[in-house]
């Protein structure tokens, strides 16, 4: 699936089945209005991933409070920039939301920045998003946040088996 415009991401993603990759136009992308909500799963054999060609074709910026919010599991995002674009930094709260049945997120190859944390995990209703890859990425903020909220590249709570490795944090 390919995606040019805003509109055109929300509805690959809101229809995505297992298997499906949806790649983005190069381009600067303005997230604004509702988080983009994942909740349709992938499989273990056909996650559901979202990427651009390379790394620096593609920039998501967010003026929302939770970029992605991610509760169905096997979802992959690869050669993205996703960078906080609020006028508060405390309105600029997280990049990825991973939360419930969202086990088996991967981030790999990614630039995220100017979130006060770029990865909040935890666990929903009794489920518990395990087993979860962050890695190769880039997790930055610009410069100091200003909010009274707590700031950590990867906040987990609740969650288990997650591997970080190879980032510059």
């Amino acid at each position: 699936v390919i995606a040019s415009t805003i509109g055109e991401l929300r509805a690959a993603l809101e229809a995505a089945l297992p298997g499906d990759e949806i790649t983005l136009v190069p381009g600067t992308y303005r997230l604004s209005g509702s988080p983009l909500v994942l909740s349709r799963a992938g499989t273990a054999e056909a996650p559901i991933r979202v990427r651009g060609a390379q790394l620096g074709d593609v920039t998501l910026e967010s003026t929302l409070l939770e970029g992605f919010q991610v509760s169905a599991p096997y979802w992959t995002f690869e050669n993205l920039i996703v960078r906080g674009a609020c006028t508060r930094d405390s309105d600029c709260e997280h990049a990825f939301h991973i939360v419930g049945d969202g086990q088996h997120f991967v981030a790999r190859n990614l630039v995220v920045q100017d979130f006060n944390a770029q990865f909040k995990v935890n666990g929903k209703s009794g489920a518990f998003p395990d087993d979860g890859v962050i890695e190769r990425s880039t997790l930055a903020n610009a410069r100091t946040r200003d909010t009274d909220q707590p700031v950590t590249p990867v906040d987990i709570v609740a969650a288990s088996n997650w591997r970080i490795e190879g980032n510059l944090i």
